[in-house]
């Protein structure tokens, strides 16, 4: 499976789960806690991309379900993801294979 063309409507999913993420950890939520709600909004978003493969009647509702949650990544681009590429800058550490 090719993640790169991994996308809902368009929006990738990975920086979407990647964003929200770094959202929920300004809520102060840490550790173990954080890796089950990554794994959960994986599972949810991917789900929703193979469904919308497999039954193209369900595409209308699912793409409005991300429609929905990329007005959410526009905003996580100006925060969550913003601090993520800030802080490998400062620690000099980039993301796996870069």
């Amino acid at each position: 499976m090719d993640f790169g063309q991994m996308a809902i409507g368009g929006v990738m999913i990975i920086p979407l789960i990647i964003g929200l993420v770094q959202v929920i950890k300004k809520f102060g939520v840490q550790g173990e806690k954080l890796m089950w709600i990554g794994l959960g909004l994986g599972c949810f978003f991917g789900a929703l991309f193979k469904i919308q493969e497999l039954f193209p009647a369900a595409s209308a509702v699912i793409q409005t379900i991300v429609y929905v949650f990329s007005f959410a990544l526009y905003a996580l681009s100006a925060t969550g993801l913003y601090d993520l590429g800030k802080s490998w800058v400062e620690t000099g550490k980039l993301p796996p294979g870069k």
